[in-house]
């Protein structure tokens, strides 16, 4: 108000200043002075909550200008006279004392001036978190405050954390981040209330409880004594708790380290069939926090009777016409076995040392390659192998041929059998003969050279199958008629001692 009395009485001042100086004749000289003048617009803000992005400020409507919410504006080259200025963009929540909108003179030449003030009234309200805690040990990295589920700034144990800008209403205040052996006494999280432009202070008290140590961790110390005269080679296996826990020897001492106090059970396992095991087994071993408990296993084993070895006699049969009911094997003197043409059969219980392995049974179209029998020599606890290789050629087969003939005139010189139509081969009439060396499969047999009265019986030639290593039969049977006739004539009266005989050649009866 001050301001703009004293810019009127400039304003009358220069008037009658001009006034005098026209009435005294200067106005017939030039001596114009500045004919702008100037603003400056400044704003002072107060309250809890102040605009925070500023204001802006416009002069006679014309374009806005941005000025901060404590800040200045200066425009220059203002016509003399009066101007409009607003003040906008400002937060509901604040308030101009003098109005948004002011009026003020402008003097050429000289600077007027526009003050804004702005009074921010509070939106929202604060909180201020107390943690508190108690017990050993405590917390060592403090906690997390957590504002309606979301994690808020971190707090140490006996801070005071403030959290500002929250919102009036109620809210979800709590603690995370404890140690496994601190809660936080009463909810967590608690339900406060926040009123605007007040701060609500809310106290969680942390109560951690005393961690105990665990106890030391203790071992077992397991030392195994094994006599006899036969021990076990490989040792033993150990079990702790039921558990496969590792080996030892059969004389040996080993430590089952980092258990924990109390009741365990340690076992031996894997011993020979002629070691026995004395005592308990598993046994129960106590053991103590941090010190070492002692269990002995006692072992004591028999002889063991004379090592064995064995042998594998093995077969492998080509060729042709292969032994169809496999061979035999004989061992020293033990009885012979059967194997088959391409197999492997073993025997166990033989003594260390020198042996003899020999097949028998093959058919004679085989032939055995090697030795027959062979050495085989056979070590303690070991297997020795004997391979024998058999060869099979196409076996041959015979046939035995039969002559069987009837009738008064057979053939006085025999018959002739040919095979194939081969050579001849002679037989009697009633007799057998027998073709050897013939080749597997079908064959003809031929009866020939039979007299003209005699005739055979079925069919001739007469088809044989011969198989390798058999004999096939054939018979002929072959009926013969007479070739001559007889005639007895009877004469009476003739002299004592004299007879008269008479011959008629060719079958037929005669009578006389």
């Amino acid at each position: 108000m001050r301001s703009r009395q004293y810019a009127r009485a400039l304003a009358l001042l220069a008037v009658a200043t001009a006034s005098s100086w026209v009435g005294c004749g200067g106005g017939g000289s030039d001596l114009s002075g500045p004919s702008t003048g100037s603003l400056d617009v400044t704003t002072a803000t107060t309250g809890p909550e102040p605009d925070a992005d500023g204001y802006t400020v416009s002069l006679d409507g014309g374009p806005a200008q941005a000025i901060a919410a404590n800040g200045a504006w200066r425009t220059e080259g203002l016509s003399s006279g009066s101007h409009a200025v607003t003040l906008a963009g400002i937060s509901p929540n604040c308030t101009v004392s003098e109005g948004a909108g002011l009026t003020v003179q402008v003097v050429a030449g000289e600077t007027a001036a526009v003050r804004f003030t702005v009074t921010c009234a509070a939106t929202s309200g604060s909180l201020e978190v107390v943690a508190t805690s108690t017990g050993t040990p405590a917390d060592p990295d403090g906690f997390l405050i957590q504002l309606d589920g979301a994690d808020g700034p971190a707090i140490a144990a006996g801070a005071t954390v403030a959290i500002p800008g929250v919102a009036p209403g109620t809210h979800a205040v709590g603690l995370t981040g404890l140690a496994p052996n601190c809660t936080v006494e009463g909810d967590n999280p608690r339900s406060v209330s926040v009123a605007t432009g007040a701060t609500t202070r809310v106290a969680l008290a942390v109560s951690c409880a005393t961690v105990t140590p665990p106890p030391a961790p203790g071992s077992i110390a397991i030392t195994t004594r094994t006599t006899g005269p036969d021990p076990d080679p490989d040792g033993y296996a150990l079990s702790l708790d039921g558990a496969a826990a590792g080996s030892i020897g059969a004389t040996a001492t080993e430590t089952m380290a980092d258990l924990p106090p109390g009741t365990h059970t340690v076992g031996l396992a894997g011993l020979s069939g002629n070691c026995t095991l004395a005592g308990d087994n598993p046994r129960a071993v106590e053991v103590a926090a941090g010190t070492a408990a002692q269990v002995t296993f006692a072992v004591s084993c028999t002889a063991l009777p004379p090592a064995t070895g064995s042998i594998t006699i093995t077969t492998a049969t080509t060729g042709e016409s292969r032994d169809p009911d496999g061979y035999a094997f004989v061992i020293d003197d033990r009885s012979a076995q059967p194997i088959g043409l391409d197999a492997s059969v073993g025997l166990d219980g033989l003594a260390p040392g020198d042996h003899t392995v020999g097949l028998r049974g093959a058919s004679p179209n085989c032939t055995i390659a090697g030795d027959n029998p062979r050495p085989a020599s056979v070590a303690a606890g070991a297997t020795a192998t004997v391979a024998f290789t058999i060869s099979c050629v196409a076996a041959t087969g015979t046939l035995q041929v039969t002559t069987a003939t009837s009738g008064p005139s057979p053939d006085p010189d025999g018959y002739s059998l040919s095979l194939d139509g081969g050579a001849a081969t002679p037989i009697g009439v009633s007799a057998g003969t027998s073709l050897a060396g013939l080749a597997p499969g079908p064959h003809t047999v031929l009866l020939a050279g039979i007299a003209s009265n005699c005739k055979p019986q079925g069919q001739n030639p007469r088809a044989v199958t011969i198989t390798g290593g058999e004999t096939a039969s054939l018979t002929f049977s072959v009926s013969c008629t007479a070739t001559t006739g007889s005639l007895v004539v009877s004469v009476s009266g003739l002299p004592a001692g004299f007879n008269a005989a008479v011959t008629v050649a060719g079958p037929g009866n005669f009578t006389a």
